[in-house]
């Protein structure tokens, strides 16, 4: 979400050295992380990840950090993949927190959330977008839309008072990726625009407008 379009060329994606599998070892993994987001936020590029920094600022030893992590880029492959992750539990709350409330409404939380930042520091997944090459999360990136356009659809399919079945998950497909590309533009060239009341209506209304049965 947000978070896989690089332009950079596409090479093998960067892995931690090893997973953690303690409690303890997570929450290093996940300190090292946080300082990683909160570096690249400030500097607004991944680039001024270091990684004395980082394990100054997450309260570890330099050794910890490389215990987890070869390089640079194998944290900011992970960054990336983290934000991804984050994406989809957003979703997954947002859609099922619906109920029976306004299928509108449903739509606008689902597009609103594009730009949330709960997802992350936008500085920061601006950063993500332009200098993570795409191929190192497109395994990862695909399961996560599959996993979100399912549950959509059958959130939709469930409305069929107000929702166009016909073609439903091509249509699905089609808008899902179309606002993801407005929220990919907007957060590149014009992030003031997410503060605009008008920008979530129109993107609303067009998601809407695409999607609902003809009056």
């Amino acid at each position: 979400m947000a978070a896989k379009r690089g332009s950079k060329p596409e090479r093998e994606a960067p892995v931690p050295r090893r997973p953690a599998r303690t409690k303890q070892g997570r929450a290093i993994v996940d300190s090292i992380l946080e300082a990683a987001e909160r570096v690249v936020a400030q500097a607004g590029s991944v680039n001024a990840i270091r990684m004395n920094v980082l394990a100054r600022l997450a309260g570890v030893s330099v050794g910890s950090v490389y215990h987890y992590f070869p390089n640079r880029q194998a944290i900011i492959a992970e960054l990336a993949r983290r934000l991804e992750g984050r994406g989809l539990e957003l979703a997954g709350a947002a859609i099922g927190s619906v109920g029976q409330g306004s299928t509108l409404e449903a739509v606008r939380a689902m597009v609103k959330l594009l730009g949330s930042s709960q997802l992350g520091d936008r500085a920061m997944r601006r950063s993500l977008l332009r200098d993570v090459p795409a191929s190192w999360i497109e395994e990862g990136s695909k399961a996560v839309d599959e996993t979100v356009q399912g549950a959509l659809i059958e959130l939709l399919r469930g409305r069929p008072d107000e929702i166009d079945g016909d073609e439903l998950p091509l249509k699905t497909f089609i808008i899902y990726h179309a606002v993801e590309s407005v929220i990919e533009r907007t957060l590149m060239q014009q992030p003031e625009l997410f503060e605009s009341d008008i920008f979530w209506d129109q993107l609303t209304e067009l998601t809407w407008r695409f999607l609902r049965k003809p009056e």
